[in-house]
């Protein structure tokens, strides 16, 4: 069964009307573009976009904890200490922009007056600033001995930094719950769970599970909008 809204199919156009309003005209004019300017099947169209983030941003969820959780172990073993973000070294590495990110995170993790606790920094990070720890001037330092551990042996670098670049930008598309309907975005959830595979083989047989299919047969309710 694919996971849409009984509600949009069985709307009138008044109500169709009145969500395209809603959402507004700016918002929906994608949506309406590829439905051929057709309301009903825009807003079904839209429907369609919703669950697929929601779908989306189950497995981002998976890949992103592990990634982060992943680097922040292999950093500790490279500086012996859980507070490496604020190793000497490390702050001297990776600049001030990317410190600044760190000192963001630190400020909201003791936001209440809470002591500053390793896990709280980690969790306030962004995928972005994960992502930017395996940039290429960070070569030697960081990936060489360190971040390559958690990936499989003879892991291409150049690849997977352009596989972190599309999953970061899919990222952001959900969370700006743009459109992510076309074949140019979901071809990346492929890449989620591949990457998601290597760095924990159980945390990708859970999330793949969880899709249940979904996203196969959202795509196929999509291309009877988009024929």
């Amino acid at each position: 069964m694919v996971d849409t809204c009984q509600y949009v199919h069985d709307a009138s156009h008044e109500e169709l009307q009145a969500l395209k309003d809603a959402f507004s005209v700016d918002r929906m004019s994608t949506y309406m573009r590829f439905a051929n300017e057709n309301l009903k099947n825009a807003v079904i169209l839209y429907d369609i976009n919703l669950s697929l983030s929601t779908y989306l941003f189950d497995l981002l969820h998976g890949f992103e904890v592990t990634l982060r959780n992943k680097m922040d172990r292999a950093l500790v073993d490279k500086y012996s200490t859980t507070y490496w973000f604020d190793d000497p070294k490390f702050r001297g590495l990776i600049g001030p922009k990317t410190g600044q990110r760190i000192d963001i995170a630190k400020k909201r993790a003791s936001i209440h007056g809470n002591q500053i606790k390793p896990g709280n920094v980690i969790a306030e990070q962004t995928l972005g600033f994960w992502t930017t720890l395996y940039s290429k001037r960070l070569y030697p330092n960081l990936w060489k001995n360190c971040l390559e551990k958690i990936w499989p042996d003879n892991t291409g670098l150049d690849r997977l930094r352009i596989d972190l670049e599309a999953i970061r930008k899919l990222r952001n598309r959900v969370a700006h719950h743009e459109p992510v309907f076309l074949n140019a975005h979901l071809k990346t959830h492929k890449i989620i769970l591949h990457r998601t595979k290597q760095l924990s083989a159980a945390t990708k047989c859970m999330f793949q599970s969880r899709l249940n299919g979904q996203i196969i047969k959202l795509k196929t309710a999509r291309n009877i909008i988009l024929q």
